[in-house]
């Protein structure tokens, strides 16, 4: 579970909830939410100071490539 998504639980806020606070769609925060997205620096940045600190930068980008193979 990612910062995210373990921050919306512990607060109670919805996808629809996020998104409005952010400014972006629904479905965008569902797969930032899951980890099928990553945001830009600039979204990850405001979704760090609207959940007050609780979600860092950090805790939204993708883990490196480490560990995959390569083609």
């Amino acid at each position: 579970m990612g910062d995210l998504e373990r921050f919306m639980k512990m607060t109670g806020v919805t996808d629809e909830t996020a998104a409005a606070a952010i400014g972006v769609s629904r479905p965008y925060v569902t797969r930032l939410r899951q980890g099928k997205r990553t945001p830009s620096l600039a979204l990850a940045l405001k979704i760090e100071a609207w959940s007050g600190g609780k979600v860092a930068v950090a805790g939204l980008s993708k883990p490196s490539a480490e560990g995959r193979n390569s083609a």
